[in-house]
Parts: structure tokens; C-alpha cells; sequence
């Protein structure tokens, strides 16, 4: 309902396996500005590597780690309210996204030759381009209690009519 608090829960998961490697300078976002939701405080580190920083700012929500080995999972929590538009019934979507390097920081004498042979960041606009793929996001929905309204009948002041759904003329129903 409009008003409400919720914990949203975010699960940062670096891909395991043999050809995976550690990710860098990983930075998990949320932005709420553009939806039902109003960041309402307490940023928290659950369980996993704790964030090496946590922060709200104009509505987004932003935790960020040195490093993830592949494998390590990191789970971060915050509170949100319902904004008061908050419809019954209604599916509200929150979007999470993650961006992380392949090095620590951008190397040194690169060759000129190779246009993948660069820190990838996720930007397709940086150099590698379409391969640069270090980025991740996922989307949930919240779906607002639906109301619904049950009538039905507590007692009645005849004892021939309790258990019924049939009243006398001039009875008493309690509802």
C-alpha cells in the first residue's frame, strides 16, 4: 500500500568457472528516481565481500567493490516507501544494474594493433566496443495487495436463523 516500507535485496554474483576471471572496481546501481519508489535509508551489507563504499544520492542507490574473485556472491539491502500514487493490484518494476572492469585500473603500453586490447567497462562506446560486455542488470516487480471485500454474516439475534444465510423480518444480523 502507498506509504509502506520495503527492503529491496540485491544479489551481485561474479560468473564462476575455470575461464572466468576476477572482476574490478564493480559498481551495482539502482536508480529510483523514475519509479514508484523513495529511497528510505538503511544501506546494508548482508552477507559476502562488504561493499568498499554505499551510497544514496538524488534518488539512486549505488554500492561498489574493489574486486568479486569469480564465484563470490555479495548481498546488499535498502529500504524503500511506496510513493502515495501506489495502486492496488498494480505491478510496480525496480531495475538493478552492475558494471565492473577486466583490470583494476586501465593498462600501460597497449598495442595500437588490437582494438580489444583495452580495459573493458561495460561501455560499448569505449574501445572494444561491442565486445565490451561487462555489465549486468536485472529487473523484479513489486505487485501492490490487491483489496478484496468479503461480506458475510457474524450472528443473528434468532437462534433459528444462526448458521444461515436466510434472516427473519425484523431480525438482527450482525455482519
Amino acid at each position: 500500500d502507498a506509504g509502506d516500507t520495503k527492503t529491496v535485496r540485491l544479489t551481485v554474483t561474479a560468473a564462476s568457472g575455470a575461464t572466468r576471471s576476477t572482476a574490478y572496481n564493480v559498481t551495482t546501481t539502482d536508480d529510483l528516481s523514475a519509479t514508484n519508489f523513495t529511497y528510505a535509508g538503511s544501506l546494508t551489507s548482508v552477507s559476502g565481500p562488504t561493499p568498499t563504499s554505499m551510497s544514496e544520492s538524488g534518488g539512486k542507490v549505488t554500492f561498489a567493490w574493489n574486486s568479486l574473485a569469480p564465484g563470490q556472491v555479495a548481498v546488499v539491502t535498502f529500504n524503500v516507501t511506496l510513493k502515495d500514487a501506489t495502486q492496488a493490484g498494480k505491478a510496480y518494476p525496480n531495475t538493478g544494474a552492475s558494471t565492473w572492469t577486466s583490470q583494476a585500473s586501465a593498462p600501460a603500453n597497449v598495442t595500437d594493433y588490437n582494438t580489444l586490447a583495452c580495459q573493458r567497462t561495460g561501455v560499448t562506446t569505449d574501445c572494444g566496443t561491442t565486445a565490451n560486455t561487462y555489465r549486468s542488470s536485472s529487473t523484479v516487480s513489486l505487485t501492490a495487495t490487491a483489496l478484496a471485500h468479503n461480506k458475510s454474516v457474524v450472528a443473528t439475534s434468532e437462534a433459528s436463523t444462526t448458521g444461515t444465510a436466510t434472516a427473519t423480518i425484523g431480525e438482527i444480523v450482525r455482519y
